[in-house]
């Protein structure tokens, strides 16, 4: 797995600044879920080999080779792929803030804001953004002397794709929000620090993370999800077991490791207290 972090690389279009934030590349490997989640940037995910599904609140859409999709601010999204033809993925997080600027191109302005008016698509049209992503991936990976300022002109270029893209969409794709607007930074760091591992966090990497103290982390939890920690992640652990029980022919000895369980045993007794039915039954309900 590789992973890029950026705070500097910003680029203007019109009234609005681009900012990004993130590159990565994960390689396909042994079944994943990602639970349904959201953030308040965008992330970019390009698909270049294998299968998999991305969820949103009420639809689910396949993944394959060469597919692209735009999940924006505050659209729920998860993804799952399974043991056979693990799908791989190369993601760009971003942000676009308005910042208006005394004479701006308006042109400029309207093409980005055809971003911000739809959040939300899963295309598997050849818009090229897969060439320039892996581009700006091996930027970031090389290091040579300039290389950020050529990420700054592959960011522009990926921008502009993108948004020429959406400007073409006649009616864009149904955008998952939240009930009530606005997301709190902190419920959105706490989101990504859950729902982006493949494994359970400690309670010390998330309070080292977010640089608070454990006393202060349990008040979050309680605020924000309404449980303890040990609630949240016994939920994480049951929500992608019960996807690999949809989803693959996994034994339950192998799904009870995967999501954390130490014997088959203890998984099953944890499943049943939290669904009501032994994971045998909940995969013949398939």
């Amino acid at each position: 797995m590789l992973s890029f972090n950026f705070l500097d690389i910003n680029v203007r279009f019109g009234d609005y600044v681009a900012e990004l934030h993130h590159i990565g590349y994960s390689e396909p490997r042994k079944p994943w879920y990602v639970m349904p989640h959201m953030h308040t940037i965008y992330e970019l995910h390009c698909i270049s080999e294998g299968n998999g599904i991305l969820y949103t609140q009420n639809e689910k859409y396949d993944m394959t080779a060469g597919t692209t999709c735009l999940t924006g601010p505050e659209v729920y999204h998860g993804q799952s792929s399974g043991a056979e033809n693990s799908m791989d993925e190369y993601c760009v997080r971003f942000n676009l803030e308005y910042k208006p600027q005394s004479g701006s191109d308006s042109s400029e302005t309207r093409l980005i804001k055809s971003v911000t008016d739809n959040r939300f698509f899963v295309t598997r049209c050849d818009i090229e953004i897969l060439t320039v992503v892996k581009e700006m991936l091996a930027e970031a990976c090389s290091k040579l002397p300039g290389y950020k300022k050529a990420l700054e002109f592959l960011f522009c270029e990926l921008i502009l794709k993108l948004a020429r893209f959406c400007a073409n969409i006649e009616k864009p794709d149904k955008a998952i929000q939240l009930e009530k607007p606005g997301i709190s930074d902190v419920k959105s760091t706490l989101d990504s620090i859950f729902f982006a591992y493949d494994r359970a966090p400690s309670v010390e990497e998330i309070i080292e993370k977010m640089n608070i103290s454990r006393r202060h982390f349990s008040r979050l939890m309680q605020k924000y999800y309404g449980m303890s920690y040990t609630e949240k992640i016994t939920e994480l652990r049951i929500e992608y077991a019960k996807q690999l029980l949809k989803d693959t022919d996994m034994t339950f000895s192998d799904i009870a490791q995967t999501v954390g369980y130490s014997s088959r045993q203890q998984f099953w007794r944890s499943f049943k207290r939290y669904t009501g039915m032994n994971p045998g039954k909940f995969r013949n309900f398939r």
